[in-house]
């Protein structure tokens, strides 16, 4: 079991609560981290305020889930340590400090770093955590980061 901060509703901070909920095992092409720091983002208020026009919460309620977000463990950036990987891993080993971001795509994503573990696909945006960034500044990158560089990626050529 784990510790993990729950969405029970869609809402203001307070439908936020800890509660234990099963820890998570790698699958085959994942990396299980232990959380040491994760953020609380711009998305993440959007998806757990349900806020705004009945047009653009109808469609984030399609996409999050109706009464209440699918994934109940929201967040998507966050830093650690691999603490487990499954057998077809390569890229890493526990004890290597890593940063995420548990998003490939606006509809391939993986919320869950509002808890003491998550797992995600070795491919995914996981990378190495520089020695000279602690886990909170670390944690602070993906963000906008990896949402800066799906904007560019493709677009910026020499000159």
């Amino acid at each position: 079991m784990m510790k993990a901060v729950v969405c029970t509703k869609y809402g203001p901070p307070e439908v936020l609560v800890v509660k234990q909920v099963p820890k998570p095992s790698p699958a085959a092409d994942e990396v299980l981290i232990r959380i040491h720091a994760t953020t609380v983002t711009a998305s993440d208020v959007l998806i757990r305020q349900m806020a705004g026009n009945l047009f653009m919460r109808l469609l984030l309620k399609a996409v999050f889930g109706f009464r209440r977000p699918r994934n109940p463990i929201l967040g998507m950036a966050c830093s650690g340590v691999v603490e487990a990987t499954g057998e077809k891993v390569t890229k890493f080993r526990p004890g290597d400090l890593v940063f995420a971001y548990g998003a490939m795509s606006a509809m391939v994503r993986r919320f869950g770093s509002y808890a003491e573990f998550l797992c995600l696909p070795e491919e995914w945006n996981l990378l190495g955590k520089p020695e000279s960034l602690s886990h909170k500044q670390a944690a602070a990158l993906p963000y906008g980061g990896f949402l800066a560089w799906h904007c560019v990626h493709g677009r910026i050529q020499p000159g």
